[in-house]
């Protein structure tokens, strides 16, 4: 029954938001609810044990102490997907829909997608689930294009964006294992 709650609250917690740009999420979420239901049972085997050494017949007692014992151990996992849920569903739900609204996946790759006039907080919503390069605070029209093969490591990543007139040109990129910085001129 654990797992089966868990197993819901997973399924509303992954958007389609989240399930675009973090590829792998559920089937990882739901190895590790597995992982925890099948350390939930070898603890409930374990106070078995105790409750027999200890000569414990009370079955109400039993059954408390192994209630609570399920819970102590889930109860990561329901805190954790309850503010994934509330951040999500509620508190980001009006960016998250706005970015799938203009996300797009791509037929021939397993991998990868493209967005096009997306505002800078809808990007920064993108960048909390990638390794997509932080962008000045003042991009506007911000385009990408992504493409991952999934077999080997290769990728391709496209970004495009426009800055205020007042800033004439960038400096300087400096690009050290995905992480992109720029120096602005103003």
């Amino acid at each position: 029954m654990n797992l089966l709650v868990l197993t819901i609250l997973l399924a509303i917690w992954t958007d389609p938001f989240e399930v675009a740009f973090n590829l792998g999420i559920r089937l990882f979420e739901f190895l590790k609810l597995i992982g925890i239901s099948f350390l939930g049972l070898i603890v409930i085997r374990i106070a078995v044990t105790v409750f027999r050494k200890k000569q414990l017949y009370d079955i109400k007692k039993r059954i408390r102490i192994s209630t609570y014992l399920i819970i102590g151990i889930s109860s990561y996992f329901y805190v954790d997907y309850s503010i994934e849920i509330i951040d999500h569903r509620i508190i980001h739900a009006n960016i998250r829909n706005s970015v799938m609204s203009k996300y797009n996946s791509f037929d021939s790759y397993p991998y990868g997608g493209t967005a096009a006039n997306l505002t800078i907080q809808e990007y920064s919503e993108i960048l909390k689930t990638t390794w997509f390069p932080e962008l000045p605070k003042s991009a506007e029209n911000i385009e990408y294009d992504y493409t991952y093969d999934g077999f080997l490591p290769d990728y391709s990543l496209t970004l495009k964006y426009d800055l205020p007139k007042h800033i004439h040109e960038i400096r300087s990129t400096t690009i050290r294992k995905h992480f992109i910085k720029y120096v602005l001129l103003s």
